[in-house]
Parts: C-alpha cells; sequence; structure tokens
C-alpha cells in the first residue's frame, strides 16, 4: 500500500478496502495502522470499507484462526467485530458469508452464519439478527472506552469495551464487553446491550 501511494496511486481510491480475520482485539490495531497510511498521503477523505471479517465456529485454519475460535466465539465476534470496526470509523463492515461452504475444505470453511450443509442457522446468524435490529440505521458510531488491543493473535482484549451508535433522532445506544469481567459505568444509560 506505501508503495503504491508512493507511486502516484491514491488518485486512484474512492474508497480503500481491506479483509481481517485475525482475533478481534487485533482490530483497532490494523484499522489505525491503514487509517494512518492513507492520512498520511492525503486520503483523509477517503472511507475506509472492512470488506470481509469473520470468526470460524471451529480450528480448521490454526493459522487464521483464534485460540477462541468456537461457535460461542464465532456469535460474539459478530457483535464484537462489527461494533469496534464501526466504533474505530469503518464505513461498511461485511462478515465472510451467511452460509458454510458445504465442500470447503479450505481453512475458511464454517465461517458463515448458517451451515451450508443442513440450513441449520447458527447461535451466531441469532447474533447477526440481533445486532441488525439494535443498530440499523445509526448515524455514527464512536469507540468510547478500550481494552488491550494489540497485533497479537493469541492473546489480548483484556479490560472494558465499549461502543456508542448514535441515531439521527437522537437515540444513543451502548454496547458494552469485558472478556475478564472489568466493570464500565454506565449509569442511567438507556438501550444498553451487552455481550460476553
Amino acid at each position: 500500500l506505501r508503495d503504491l501511494l508512493a507511486a502516484g496511486g491514491g488518485t486512484g481510491f474512492d474508497v480503500f478496502n481491506y479483509h481481517d480475520y485475525k482475533a478481534w482485539w487485533t482490530l483497532p490495531t490494523h484499522y489505525d495502522q491503514y487509517r494512518s497510511i492513507l492520512d498520511a498521503n492525503g486520503l483523509q477523505a477517503v472511507p475506509i470499507w472492512v470488506t470481509e471479517t469473520a470468526q470460524a465456529s471451529v480450528l480448521s485454519n490454526a493459522n487464521q484462526n483464534p485460540a477462541y475460535a468456537s461457535i460461542d466465539g464465532q456469535a460474539a465476534d459478530v457483535w464484537r467485530r462489527l461494533c469496534l470496526l464501526f466504533g474505530k470509523g469503518a464505513q461498511t463492515v461485511f462478515w465472510h458469508s451467511h452460509w458454510d461452504g458445504a465442500a470447503d475444505t479450505s481453512g475458511f470453511r464454517n465461517m458463515g452464519l448458517a451451515s451450508g450443509t443442513t440450513g441449520v442457522r447458527k447461535k451466531a446468524w441469532h447474533a447477526f439478527k440481533l445486532l441488525n435490529e439494535k443498530i440499523e440505521g445509526f448515524a455514527t458510531a464512536t469507540l468510547v472506552a478500550s481494552g488491550t488491543a494489540t497485533d497479537d493473535n493469541t492473546s489480548g482484549g483484556n479490560g472494558a469495551w465499549v461502543v456508542r451508535f448514535d441515531f439521527s433522532d437522537g437515540t444513543k445506544r451502548w454496547v458494552a464487553w469485558s472478556p475478564n469481567s472489568q466493570g464500565t459505568t454506565l449509569t442511567g444509560l438507556a438501550d444498553v446491550a451487552t455481550v460476553n
């Protein structure tokens, strides 16, 4: 990316996009790195889209998936990944796939929200539906508290994480989580959703 921008390629950017599959606590670091590179090259107005992100429900690709990969971890990641990326400023975020690839033998199988072989909706499908019901149509999102963000795929994330979603009608909603049960003050707030 740096070489492309140094060669004048920045004039062709309307949107910058990337994929991110590492542990959820690495996402803020990765986003900040890309934003910094774009900003340093005069592309502050170029929005960032994360066009693929997910966490598999099984350890099908140990190099790609974090150690917490599980059915429950995948459902929680629907909230953690999308909320964090929106909170950091991503304009658009896409989950990797809605359906598992039945014949897919790569490390990316089982990343869907529903089983491709049986059509059974996973916990992640229900988490995605609930997330959409709670934040659909938000105007802005802000990461207002962050725990330990690292680039280490094996450990991180401790602390309290809070993302605020603001809506054009003045409504505000917060999503909060803490993998090590750290508290945060959310007194007097309406519409708080939490994810473990």
